[in-house]
């Protein structure tokens, strides 16, 4: 009797030296999805012109695209407001936004080629007058590093086509102001000004739309 109480004790205690002596295979669960938190698109953006071609990464470009559209006279008026490079950032941030979107949305659309070329397409790009527009953009651009706007009801996250507009007489114009067709350039400058955030600027033009904005940043 002795004997089978020792064998009982043996197999009952053995599981639990074991789990003591040899520790179980673990993977390194936190390193992995830190490492899926930034999100980087596979594909360089082709620029061509009288001068030769040039070559960006999607976010390298996305500060050039937000100077094409930004009407820096106009916020050039967000000095007599309390923090305005705080509040000029939250319109340039809308814009990176919107600017990556399309981007993306454009290259999706033409089959995700390694290079993109978006001549014809109506998305532009300006070279800076001033260091330090250049240095609000780029802010603006790391900032919101890798977000776009989806579809909210798209279980997919599909990238939506976020058209803008303007009432001056820019090359990328696409709607007529007030009619509804997307972002408004002006008013969403307006809207800056007045203390407002990215998220409700985006949230006024677009309709049922999630905000993907990398955690990793």
């Amino acid at each position: 009797m002795k004997k089978l109480f020792k064998a009982l004790a043996f197999i009952i205690c053995l599981p639990i030296i074991a789990s003591i002596i040899i520790k179980p295979y673990q993977t390194d669960n936190q390193e992995e999805e830190n490492d899926t938190d930034v999100i980087i698109f596979p594909f360089t953006v082709m620029i061509k012109d009288d001068k030769g071609s040039y070559e960006y990464t999607p976010e390298n470009i996305i500060p050039y695209m937000v100077n094409a559209l930004t009407p820096w006279d106009s916020l050039a008026e967000f000095e007599d407001t309390v923090d305005p490079e705080a509040k000029r950032q939250e319109y340039l941030k809308a814009l990176s936004i919107v600017c990556r979107t399309n981007l993306v949305c454009i290259w999706e659309q033409r089959g995700r080629p390694l290079q993109l070329d978006i001549r014809g397409s109506g998305l532009c790009i300006k070279d800076f007058g001033a260091p330090s527009q250049f240095d609000e953009a780029k802010k603006a651009a790391l900032a919101t590093f890798g977000a776009v706007i989806t579809d909210a009801d798209s279980e997919k996250g599909t990238v939506i086509a976020a058209p803008f507009y303007t009432t001056s007489d820019w090359d990328m114009k696409i709607g007529v102001a007030g009619s509804g067709d997307g972002l408004s350039i002006n008013y969403a400058a307006m809207l800056a000004k007045e203390g407002k955030d990215f998220y409700y600027i985006l949230n006024c033009f677009y309709e049922n739309i999630r905000i993907n904005i990398p955690t990793g940043n």
